[in-house]
């Protein structure tokens, strides 16, 4: 049965070929799965570090607003 999902081809250094090797090696896993998890775990993580700049920039501003409460009273 064909697969849906897309094809990829990607060149990878040695060593991280070699860790896919042995991760892949487990009972139950195979080297798309391994690759599609560290994807989505990435573009997860992507996602947190906008989150988290918002975030820093909205405390930043709270702290400036509090200092200049401060500052005038």
């Amino acid at each position: 049965m064909p697969s849906t999902k897309p094809r990829i081809w990607a060149y990878v250094d040695p060593l991280n070929h070699a860790r896919l090797k042995t991760l892949a090696a487990r009972p139950g896993s195979n080297g798309s799965d391994v690759v599609n998890n560290a994807l989505s775990a990435f573009f997860a993580q992507e996602h947190e570090v906008k989150r988290d700049a918002a975030l820093i920039r909205r405390l930043d501003r709270m702290t400036r607003q509090a200092e200049v409460l401060k500052r005038n009273q």
